[in-house]
């Protein structure tokens, strides 16, 4: 309980600071919880303010509120702040102020101004950060495809660097330089005419071939020049049986090896293929003969070499790349095409990747940029689409499994075995 409370002290004390004399009167109250306040405190100096006063007094030790009774919540008053900013700011001013006169006021305003431009500038950026995410947020589909064009962007660029090697200034010389080679290594039609060996047995003979490449995991270029050796070969020499014909394929791709391989064929590997019914010895005769009877010329452009470019020209998918090797290898196997250019089997085969691939057959497939690299209008190879078409649905019948065992490989897109290749549902038939 507050008790009563009686005025112990007042009067006027005499204050020097600073050489002035300021008075200021002091009063000091007692009640019942500060008993003698007034003998104790006769010698307290004197304060800006009373120690307590009216409606400001000391709270009971059983009173643990720190509010004092009766207090006014506290208020800022806005011309009181903005006084204080001011103060803060002369006193800055004062801070960086270095020597007396107009150079001193000069650098304190230039500091004050440099401290607001910092602030500004820190305001925009925050404000644009905030813009740049609330964009990212309304507009995710363009960012990430944003983000898509500037990574095919930094391919391409990568791919531009890598075309150094791929001499394309002279691209246009080289494949015409081809396109007139070619005509030098032409096989007759119809080589085997009068011979024992026909059409069927070369067939079964290049499939077995195929088999033999696809176990020892040579190249394309290794079978395509193997095939164009023995066929070469065949129509110059006119004494090929059944008895020897599988010695002249065999001597045929260790040449063909040797030419295109970084590393040729073991003489033993060749000979595990036909049961040792012949040895390294034979394999060499046979070699010699072939070489003389072809004038030792193995330098024909393959059709392999113009797919590749019509491929790269016309943006073609790797799928349908693979398409258009399937159809050039399994061409190979059809008699009546060995008399074919390789330019113009490769310029076919391109076309039937992207019908088959695209599920349609459409003439715009052939585009302007395609005939003026490979020098064929689609009416130039329009024959040759049943043909190689009815080689493809012959693969899927009888026993000629080395070419579509070869396609059915995972790293070739197991192309062989997709619908539009196959005999019963595939659009190869209407060709």
């Amino acid at each position: 309980m507050q008790g009563e409370r009686k005025m112990v002290k007042s009067g006027g004390v005499k204050i020097q600071g600073n050489g002035v004399s300021q008075k200021r009167h002091v009063r000091v109250y007692e009640d019942s919880e500060n008993p003698g306040m007034g003998k104790r405190l006769k010698t307290v100096p004197g304060a800006s303010k009373p120690i307590t006063g009216l409606g400001h007094h000391r709270r009971p030790l059983a009173d643990i509120n720190n509010v004092g009774a009766g207090a006014a919540k506290r208020r800022e008053d806005p011309q009181k702040i903005e006084k204080v900013k001011r103060a803060n700011e002369r006193q800055s001013a004062k801070k960086c102020e270095g020597t007396k006169g107009t150079g001193g006021v000069l650098k304190a305003t230039t500091a004050i101004a440099r401290r607001k431009e910092v602030r500004i500038a820190l305001e925009t950026k925050c404000s644009d950060a905030k813009n740049e995410k609330e964009q990212k947020e309304q507009l995710p589909d363009q960012n990430v495809s944003l983000l898509n064009a500037e990574e095919l962007q930094k391919e391409k660029i990568h791919e531009q660097k890598q075309r150094v090697f791929s001499v394309t200034y002279y691209g246009t010389e080289i494949y015409k330089y081809l396109f007139a080679l070619e005509k030098r290594f032409e096989i007759p039609e119809n080589h085997l005419k009068g011979q024992v060996l026909n059409g069927l047995m070369r067939t079964v003979l290049v499939d077995w071939l195929a088999g033999v490449v696809d176990t020892l995991d040579l190249m394309q270029e290794t079978f395509q020049l193997t095939v164009y050796t023995m066929d070469k070969f065949m129509a110059i020499n006119k004494t090929t049986t059944k008895a020897n014909a599988q010695l002249i394929a065999l001597g045929a791709l260790f040449v063909a090896s040797k030419y295109e391989e970084t590393e040729s064929i073991e003489l033993n590997d060749l000979t595990f293929f036909c049961d040792n019914k012949w040895d390294g010895k034979d394999v060499k005769n046979i070699e010699c003969t072939i070489l003389k009877a072809v004038e030792y010329q193995l330098g024909r452009p393959l059709a392999i070499h113009f797919i590749r470019r019509l491929s790269k020209i016309s943006g073609a998918s790797p799928m349908e790349h693979s398409y258009a090797k399937f159809f050039a290898d399994t061409s190979l196997l059809s008699y009546q095409l060995c008399h074919v250019k390789p330019s113009l089997i490769a310029a076919a085969s391109v076309f039937l990747a992207f019908c088959i691939s695209r599920d349609r057959i459409d003439t715009a497939f052939w585009t302007p940029t395609l005939s003026s690299a490979s020098t064929y209008r689609l009416e130039d190879f329009r024959e040759l689409l049943p043909l190689i078409s009815r080689a493809v649905t012959g693969s899927f019948t009888g026993e000629l499994l080395g070419v579509r065992t070869r396609y059915s490989r995972s790293h070739l897109f197991c192309v062989s075995l997709m619908p539009g290749c196959r005999p019963e549902t595939g659009i190869i038939n209407h060709f």
